[in-house]
């Protein structure tokens, strides 16, 4: 779906010698009820592989699918998680087995539906990779917002108490899902930079299916560089997860390496930024 107001803006602000996305879609949030869209999504050629962005407005919920194997990538945010617990389950036939949950970051839009999906009994969850907060490096603005700390204790100790594993040394070889072949990004906690926000922490995971790449950028950001490191690291790709629901640029010299003919933006927003940072 391309939104033309936005479209225009990246060509306003866009040189013709550097490159722009062909299409955009945005995904907001409905209106009574929130539910989750069931054809926003991005699939591949083969039926069986598809990805699913479910919609739950500023936030990130993000279905990962091969015939029968599940995983999810971020829970959005607890007030749609009932919505996304039925999509989950009526995707799956009445219950689901995920082989794994993967948090990108400790902020509320990604992990608040977590609770929720641990406490349903027709949800099974095979592992969770959560990495720890960054709070000794965080920004005062993210200490003030977010006692994260006691988020990540807190949802360790219940999955853990469940007998789900809680892994937080998130592995950065590829590894397959079905007929899908993932791999994280960013995958050790910041330690080195100061005054940062905890989208810094935040992983991304690039899904290969059939010649096709879709990169999943959580809301990493490029204050210390790294969206560039990753846009190096993975190179071309045929779409993209926008990082931050639209509201931070990305970087001209990011696009030129990724080149994504389509760009997901996941928001609850009728204004958004341009992609690109010349903006």
């Amino acid at each position: 779906m391309a939104i033309k107001d936005l479209a225009e803006l990246i060509k306003k602000f866009t040189q013709k010698d550097k490159f722009k996305p062909t299409t955009v879609q945005v995904i907001r949030a409905a209106k009574n009820p929130p539910v989750p869209a069931k054809n926003e999504d991005i699939s591949v050629p083969s039926e069986g592989e598809r990805i699913h962005f479910l919609n739950t407005g500023r936030s990130d919920c993000i279905l990962l699918q091969s015939e029968s194997k599940f995983a999810l990538v971020d829970c959005g945010d607890a007030e749609h998680a009932k919505h996304t617990a039925c999509y989950l389950k009526e995707t799956a036939g009445g219950k689901i087995n995920l082989d794994f949950v993967a948090i990108t970051h400790l902020h509320s839009g990604h992990v608040g539906g977590l609770e929720t999906l641990l406490d349903d009994g027709d949800i099974t969850i095979g592992k969770i990779y959560l990495k720890p907060f960054i709070s000794p490096n965080l920004a005062q603005w993210d200490k003030c917002l977010r006692d994260g700390d006691a988020l990540y204790k807190s949802l360790s100790e219940k999955a853990q108490s469940m007998n789900i594993p809680v892994i937080d040394c998130v592995p950065d070889e590829p590894f397959a899902l079905g007929g899908w072949t993932l791999r994280f990004f960013n995958t050790e906690p910041d330690s080195y930079h100061k005054n940062i926000g905890e989208n810094d922490n935040s992983l991304a995971v690039l899904a290969e299916q059939g010649g096709r790449r879709i990169l999943l950028a959580g809301d990493m950001v490029n204050d210390t560089g790294d969206l560039a490191r990753l846009a190096n690291a993975v190179g071309r790709i045929d779409a993209l997860k926008v990082p931050c629901h639209g509201e931070r640029a990305v970087p001209q010299e990011v696009l030129d390496k990724l080149r994504p003919e389509t760009m997901i933006i996941r928001t609850a927003s009728p204004r958004y930024r341009t992609m690109c940072s010349s903006a």
